[in-house]
């Protein structure tokens, strides 16, 4: 589990870090949470189709969410 490891990273260490994890999610899950969309775009340059799946949760207080 990651938690917004990526905050402080440019985009070129970002794209690496992506890559390797994406290489390490062959051997073992790996759950990847971001707030910073950026990063969701750039997952989606870096990792291949059929290894990077993306999940939007809604904030509190949005329609819908029973916690409002």
């Amino acid at each position: 589990i990651l938690d917004d490891i990526l905050i402080n990273f440019d985009n070129h260490r970002a794209r690496a870090t992506l890559e390797i994890l994406a290489g390490l999610s062959r051997q073992t899950q790996i759950l990847f949470f971001t707030h910073h969309r950026h990063l969701l775009e750039l997952a989606g340059t870096a990792v291949s189709d059929g290894t990077l799946f993306i999940h939007h949760l809604e904030a509190r207080g949005e329609v819908g969410n029973p916690e409002s």
